[in-house]
């Protein structure tokens, strides 16, 4: 018999002797007395107290769990897991509250719901994590048409992460379609059934109208602060990820804006407000979302912008940078990059904004404001090979400065080329993919700047 598992299994005998919870020291004595067992060690105590620990799920591999015999208690000490079946095991999940929402449900009228946004009573229409604002005006008047038909539609979502203390978790759009229709601030538009109202702001729907809409009601459902553990980021993950009843699924980018929200996104929605970055990405100059107050009709129209295309565009750049998260599939090195640094402190924060600006405005310098355009349009692929390239010619800045005729006149050659515009456009969009695009822009600025 396998040497720990003799050791495991004399100590449950000797734990089922002394009845309680015992310590290694305890357990050590009561298997001396019953001559269970002679340790060959001058640490027999510390010997059982490694297995104590590995049959306790301490330095057990996840995959080996179902070899838990142990549970440790206060001070140290150790007693025998009661067997249970499976369905045991199920059955006391489900009756622990460990993993069970708290939530309520209850219709408020749509002028109560816009009261207590406008007056922010939920403190927060729209958190960190939210997607932009993505409705037109006419998929706010269809929203808006169906409440007055009473047709059903999906509940607000808010969410207590603090008692009092509340968030729009999902719903953003129907919550600020209601808001700006009764501030008048959009015209109906596009409305089949009640075309009649096609042009007209809330003040100027006839007055019976407007009381169809003020007794309509829209149900909400609360997730009560009980739900919150110790980790809220958890909680909010796991119900965010599982809410998505809007027209819109979400984005690969708006899920992590989700589920890392904090300063590093709020890093990404900054450097992507950039006056250089949204020159060279053709997107209107704005201010970072949380400083502009409301959006222009322009920018929202701009789908790199609506859908945080911008700020994936970024996070590409810190991604790539490392070999360590560029491996196979570029969604899992983006998720990956974002996991490992949603908690980075401010220096760590400050190095990124600061190495970041510099690579762009070093991109911008030497190939000027249209550096990552292909056949009109800017493409990821060239700003990925662009800015990793140019990395590894810090040192020659001035060299290259004043060779960037010729290097801007030598890219435009490569994308006009049939095999390298493959290269550079056309390849999968992979690690190896990325790699073979930064050779390709390293040699030709080699070549360059040699000549």
């Amino acid at each position: 018999m396998n040497r720990s598992k003799t050791i495991a299994d004399v100590a449950e005998k000797a734990m089922n002797s002394i009845a309680r919870p015992a310590t290694a020291e305890e357990i050590h004595v009561e298997i001396e007395r019953l001559k269970l067992y002679k340790f060959n060690t001058p640490k027999p105590v510390h010997v059982l107290e490694t297995e104590l620990k590995r049959y306790s799920g301490e330095s057990l591999r996840a995959d080996k769990r179902k070899e838990i015999r142990f549970k440790i208690g206060p001070h140290q000490t150790y007693s025998v897991l009661k067997k249970v079946s499976p369905d045991q095991q199920i059955e006391a999940k489900y009756l622990s509250a460990v993993n069970r929402i708290h939530q309520e449900r209850g219709d408020f009228l749509l002028p109560q719901i816009v009261d207590y946004i406008s007056q922010k009573k939920w403190i927060d229409p729209r958190p960190d994590y939210q997607r932009r604002l993505v409705w037109n005006n006419k998929e706010k008047s269809l929203f808006l048409e169906s409440l007055l038909m009473n047709l059903p539609v999906p509940p607000l979502v808010i969410y207590e992460h603090e008692y009092g203390q509340w968030e729009i978790m999902d719903g953003q759009q129907r919550s600020t379609a209601l808001v700006d229709f009764y501030s008048n601030s959009f015209r109906l538009v596009g409305l089949d059934r009640w075309d009649e109202l096609n042009g007209k702001t809330y003040a100027d729907c006839p007055p019976i109208v407007r009381k169809g809409f003020d007794r309509r009601r829209l149900q909400v459902t609360t997730i009560l602060a009980e739900s919150v553990s110790e980790d809220d980021f958890d909680t909010r993950k796991e119900v965010f990820e599982r809410l998505n009843t809007g027209g819109k699924p979400l984005n690969p980018q708006e899920i992590r804006n989700c589920l890392y929200s904090g300063k590093l996104c709020d890093l990404l929605e900054e450097l992507s407000s950039d006056s250089v970055f949204t020159q060279m990405w053709r997107i209107p100059d704005h201010l970072p979302p949380k400083k502009m107050g409301k959006m222009s009709a322009e920018l929202l129209d701009n789908k790199l912008f609506s859908r945080m295309h911008d700020c994936e565009i970024v996070l590409r750049f810190f991604a790539f940078e490392s070999s360590k998260f560029l491996s196979g599939a570029v969604k899992k090195a983006l998720d990956g990059w974002m996991r490992a640094h949603h908690k980075i402190d401010e220096l760590d924060l400050e190095c990124l904004r600061n190495r970041y600006h510099d690579r762009l405005r070093f991109a911008h310098e030497i190939f000027g404001p249209d550096a990552f355009i292909a056949k009109g349009t800017p493409a990821k692929k060239i700003y990925d090979a662009l800015m990793a390239s140019l990395a590894r010619f810090e040192d020659r800045r001035s060299l290259l400065n004043n060779k960037k005729i010729a290097l801007r006149k030598n890219l435009a050659t490569l994308l006009k080329n049939d095999e390298t515009y493959k290269i550079l456009i056309d390849q999968h969009d992979s690690k190896d993919g990325f790699h073979a695009r930064v050779k390709l822009i390293c040699d030709m600025i080699k070549s360059t700047v040699i000549a």
